[in-house]
């Protein structure tokens, strides 16, 4: 599952500063900075790790091979 997250400031070294920190917290830039209204705005996402994931291996969509 991936996570977004939109942030914005009016100080384009507010922007950055945020960007930078979200940057080392392993998210990933989603597109370029925008400009929306009066702020500058930049979109982030970042790959949630889900518990207890299913091996594609063993994802049978529903379906059964048991043959009993």
């Amino acid at each position: 599952m991936i996570e977004y997250t939109l942030i914005a400031s009016s100080k384009n070294n507010e922007l950055s500063n945020s960007v930078n920190k979200l940057l080392k917290e392993g998210w990933k830039l989603y597109g370029t900075p925008f400009l929306a209204k009066y702020s500058f705005a930049q979109a982030l996402t970042k790959e949630l790790q889900t518990k207890n994931p299913i091996p594609a291996e063993q994802d049978t969509g529903g379906i059964s091979n048991d043959r009993r």
